[in-house]
């Protein structure tokens, strides 16, 4: 729409499971490739580690925050009333976050710039945003136990 190319390096597993999401990105002229992949030295490094990886390379440059469920819809619609947008449910995570860091700048008294990723909108997802409706969603804590197991499994990734 404004003439620039654009390359999205889409998380493989989301890459195949949502493909809706990629046809959109293609559809308005996006180069979608799943990530990790061989066109970057970041990419290739992880690959060469694990062929099978299905990982972001996001771990190196950013921090995961385990966000539960109830609170991350709670943070989309809060979202959609201000700004018009359904965000996915990846997204709203990013929104929770965001929020819960800009009370904690509050709170101390400091100016923080704070930034978060839209990374879709969730109007596949609304049967998920209905759960959440109907009362229907639970929060649920994943076993300690399961959590250790995973990451066993996981690739290692230089940093």
């Amino acid at each position: 729409m404004f003439g620039l190319d654009v390359r999205v390096y889409m998380v493989k597993v989301s890459y195949e499971q949502k493909p809706y999401r990629r046809s959109m990105m293609q559809a308005w002229g996006a180069e979608v490739l799943a990530s990790p992949t061989d066109v970057t030295e970041a990419g290739r490094k992880v690959l060469a580690a694990d062929p099978s990886s299905a990982g972001s390379l996001g771990i190196a440059i950013s921090e995961a925050v385990a966000v539960p469920q109830l609170a991350t819809f709670e943070a989309g619609v809060e979202f959609a009333r201000a700004e018009g947008i359904i965000p996915a449910p990846e997204s709203a995570h990013s929104v929770r976050v965001t929020i819960d860091e800009a009370l904690a700048a509050k709170e101390a008294n400091e100016s923080r710039t704070i930034l978060f990723n839209l990374s879709g909108h969730g109007h596949f997802d609304m049967a998920a945003y209905d759960k959440y409706f109907t009362g229907q969603l639970e929060d649920f804590a994943y076993p300690e136990a399961a959590i250790a197991e995973s990451m066993k499994r996981l690739p290692k990734v230089a940093g």
